[in-house]
């Protein structure tokens, strides 16, 4: 697999990465079910720990366990791999893998039909992957990311998506809008702001309300002010 620098070297012509499709609705109702899954096993341990495992903490465990069911079937079933392939006048992309026994069909997006395109770097502790969203004609959304580090099944001149997105930024018409990653806009940030507020009143939550809806807060703050602040650190990186 090249890297970018050799990406860039080399003479035009098409470039292919292996990706994956990366739907934002996905992605957050995925992180729901797991997140609720996490809250259904740990409430009915507890709940079976200090009240009796029969009726209730079975139950909470059944339901967390479904639910944690169900975040890796929607992974499976909308996390598509592709063969993104990049020409001098459109992308296309190919299914690969198990895209191909589940039906997903071939398409070719013109490079005149990318009307606005954003690009990142996620680095977490172990994984780090790059991701390109694009905003098509007619309103559609497309979110991609690399599958990274070289495959057994690389074709020979695969590249890893980051090149591939910049020779595509040489190649765009110049109306093409370079928008930033949703974490370092002012809706992130005011989202950020909301989540700090959030934890800070989950000790008022904790005793006028209830202990786990003020953990429930606090999960959901944390998560979201964890991966806002790890996202702007690689952006900045």
């Amino acid at each position: 697999m090249k890297t970018l620098s050799a990406a860039i070297s080399s003479p035009p012509g098409p470039l292919s990465s292996q990706v994956v499709t990366d739907p934002l609705a996905t992605q957050v109702l995925g992180a729901s079910l797991f997140g609720a899954g996490l809250l259904g096993l740990l409430g009915g341990g507890l709940w079976g720990w200090y009240v009796g495992w029969w009726p209730g903490g079975a139950l909470g465990l059944v339901l967390g366990a479904g639910l944690l069911a169900g975040a890796w079937l929607l992974a499976q079933r909308t996390y598509y791999p592709l063969r993104l392939t990049l020409t001098a006048k459109e992308l296309q992309l190919a299914p690969m893998g198990r895209s191909v026994s589940q039906g997903v069909p071939p398409e070719t997006i013109p490079l005149t039909e990318i009307r606005a395109y954003s690009h990142w770097l996620s680095q977490g502790r172990v994984l780090a992957q790059y991701y390109l969203r694009l905003e098509l004609a007619g309103g559609r959304v497309l979110r991609l990311a690399d599958r990274p580090g070289a495959l057994p099944d690389d074709p020979p001149g695969t590249v890893l998506l980051e090149p591939l997105v910049q020779a595509l930024a040489q190649r765009l018409p110049a109306t093409a809008v370079v928008r930033p990653p949703f974490y370092q806009s002012a809706a992130a940030r005011r989202l950020a702001v909301g989540a700090w507020v959030a934890v800070g009143v989950s000790g008022w939550l904790a005793v006028r309300v209830s202990g786990p809806a003020a953990f429930a807060v606090v999960l959901v703050a944390g998560s979201y002010l964890a991966v806002y602040y790890q996202r702007r650190r690689a952006a900045a990186r």
